[in-house]
């Protein structure tokens, strides 16, 4: 269930900082049950108010990741017009995009400050949309490590590799699962599908092949059968499908998962919340700002959904976008 806060002013600090550079977090310190919170920027949702101090139930803590640059966003960014950049994302030969070099390094990056905010260690489970782009950024943020580095005895494969392709694929060495939290596969949180090659996926046999080490694939079926070819999924449809992934991840028995999804995905999941919220209940409206913000490729925002029972304690999760600002495919 998410339970919004009544009172935006704690929460949120009134020095004004750019909005893509505000800590989007929902978080508490790990001091005592009951505290209060004055942190600037940071997004908090899930509490129940109590005076000045607020009180967490045991949450879920989820971590929210847009994939890094795919091919199709770099051949929309190089676009000089907008119909230039529809024609881009209209282009069979994106189908499915990968990551660009980029696009690695920006999940490698994210890897590396989940690492040094001593955050990664402690998920517990990654979900990931079948379309490659959102598996390839899953694996390099939260994968074990490079095939190159481990020996085969050492865990089972997660990833296998493949070789670069002029405009199609980056140089991947593939990845252990070693150490990797479980992986799935939920078609629920895709990116809103049709019309754009880029948003069909391949058939989940192939994505198999690819990625052994994924535990459980939750998909309509083999083939793509969402996508069409004239027709393009809206919002509304998206946020139908949003209800049911949350009620999904509230079942889910981790207290810290990762999901790596897409923009137009994310921006359904995040109007869910603040339109029509869980059981009812919704974000605060000034909340509303920071939820919906355009998300950039491989940027993170933290989100708490509470459970029911005891209080929980959990360090503070810090907002992420890449530091290559290159590329970023708004």
């Amino acid at each position: 269930m998410l339970l919004a806060a009544k009172h935006a002013r704690p929460f949120l600090s009134s020095r004004v900082r750019p909005a893509r550079e505000r800590v989007r977090t929902m978080a508490t310190g790990d001091d005592a049950p009951s505290r209060q919170f004055t942190a600037g920027g940071r997004l908090y949702l899930g509490m129940a108010a109590t005076g000045d101090a607020f009180h967490m139930q045991v949450p879920q803590v989820i971590h929210l990741v847009r994939h890094g640059q795919g091919f199709h966003n770099l051949a929309a960014e190089r676009a000089d017009t907008p119909e230039a950049k529809e024609a881009a994302y209209c282009m069979d030969a994106y189908f499915d995009a990968h990551l660009t070099e980029l696009g690695w390094r920006q999940a490698l990056g994210l890897r590396k400050h989940l690492e040094e905010q001593h955050v990664r260690k402690g998920v517990e489970l990654v979900v990931a949309s079948p379309l490659t782009r959102a598996l390839e950024t899953a694996t390099g943020a939260f994968g074990g490590a490079p095939l190159t580095d481990v020996a085969p005895e050492q865990g089972e494969v997660l990833m296998r590799g493949y070789a670069a392709e002029p405009d199609k694929t980056a140089d991947c060495p593939g990845y252990s699962a070693a150490g990797a939290p479980e992986f799935v596969v939920h078609e629920w949180v895709r990116e809103e599908t049709g019309l754009h090659p880029c948003d069909g996926r391949r058939p989940i046999r192939v994505q198999k092949e690819r990625w052994p080490g994924v535990r459980e694939w939750i998909v309509a079926s083999d083939e793509d059968t969402w996508y069409k070819e004239h027709e393009r999924e809206t919002r509304e449809q998206c946020m139908a499908r949003m209800q049911t992934f949350c009620e999904w991840l509230a079942s889910r028995p981790e207290r810290r998962i990762a999901v790596v999804a897409h923009a137009g995905a994310l921006a359904g999941l995040m109007s869910h919340l603040v339109l029509r919220g869980v059981n009812g209940v919704q974000a605060h409206a000034e909340h509303a700002e920071d939820m919906t913000a355009p998300w950039a490729n491989c940027e993170m925002r933290t989100i708490v959904l509470p459970q029911v029972g005891g209080h929980g304690s959990d360090k503070d999760r810090w907002h992420y976008r890449p530091k290559d600002l290159t590329g970023l495919g708004f």
